[in-house]
């Protein structure tokens, strides 16, 4: 029962950070850091929260804008 309870998490956590890391720019398998008891995934969620998103394309073609906190959210 184990063996498909780890499977189960192996379909609905590591394929989707997989992804999720590809598109961020980040090597793809940062995800299997995910496997890691307890501490894993927040690991995962922590670098990709706090780490610039270099594969991201904006719609006008110059990358993505991020925001600082004097800006207001403008170019």
């Amino acid at each position: 029962m184990h063996v498909i309870g780890s499977f189960a998490f192996a379909l609905v956590v590591m394929i989707p950070l997989w992804r999720i890391c590809q598109r961020a720019g980040l090597p793809a398998a940062l995800a299997l850091v995910a496997l890691v008891p307890y501490i894993g995934i927040v690991i995962v969620v922590a670098v990709l929260a706090f780490t610039r998103w270099t594969g991201a394309r904006a719609a006008d073609g110059f990358g993505p804008h991020q925001p600082d906190l004097f800006d207001g959210g403008r170019r």
